[in-house]
């Protein structure tokens, strides 16, 4: 566990030398005595380093609490899931699309409202199947703040970089839309696939 300085952004950690990185879950400060914690620090779980254990040597330890309430233990147990989650696409799709999304988002500054007010970034896969496309297109979320017209520009860059990558593996690309969930039916969020960008979004979808 590391302590961040106050200031930095809880929900949306980034790498900087005295900050979280991308693979930091936040978590609660330990109560113990033993451990000096002020005001306004952050605690964060390093996901970036997984050693295997065995549950004997946990017999008679008393357990450190790492969340004050349910709702942040799910949200904990929901960024573990997304760590190891791969969406169900074709291999060639599967960590490319994610990866260039997240380095489009990085590349053109997080902080940007374009993508500050963004959810989560959807694949929806209009014909075929999704080991198999023939064609699909990328979905924009937002929850209850749309995007302004000119916020919607700023995700262009990335229409043109994903139409490339689906040309190379002859998937035909329908143009980039933009949802707020309040106005997307459950039967098309069903059928669309989420990719991982840990740079966007306040809440884990499924």
């Amino acid at each position: 566990m590391q302590v961040l300085r106050p200031g930095h952004d809880y929900e949306q950690p980034f790498a900087t030398p005295d900050g979280p990185t991308e693979t930091d879950g936040p978590t609660t400060a330990p109560r113990s005595t033993e451990t000096r914690v002020s005001a306004g620090q952050r605690w964060y779980a390093d996901l970036r380093l997984l050693v295997p254990i065995s549950k004997a040597l946990l017999i008679e330890r008393v357990p450190a609490e790492g969340f004050v309430t349910e709702a942040e233990s799910l949200a904990f147990g929901e960024i573990l899931a997304q760590k190891f989650r791969r969406p169900a696409l074709n291999e060639h799709l599967s960590e490319a699309v994610p990866k260039m999304v997240t380095d489009f988002v990085r590349s053109s500054g997080k902080a940007k409202q374009c993508f500050a007010k963004v959810e989560q970034v959807r694949l929806l896969v209009a014909l075929g199947d999704r080991l198999n496309p023939e064609r699909a297109q990328l979905l924009v979320l937002t929850s209850g703040g749309p995007l302004s017209e000119e916020e919607r520009m700023g995700w262009s860059g990335l229409d043109a970089k994903v139409a490339t990558l689906f040309k190379q593996q002859d998937i035909a690309y329908a143009p980039l839309v933009h949802y707020d969930v309040a106005q997307m039916s459950a039967e098309l969020y069903r059928r669309t696939v989420p990719l991982r960008c840990d740079l966007i979004g306040h809440t884990r979808w499924p």
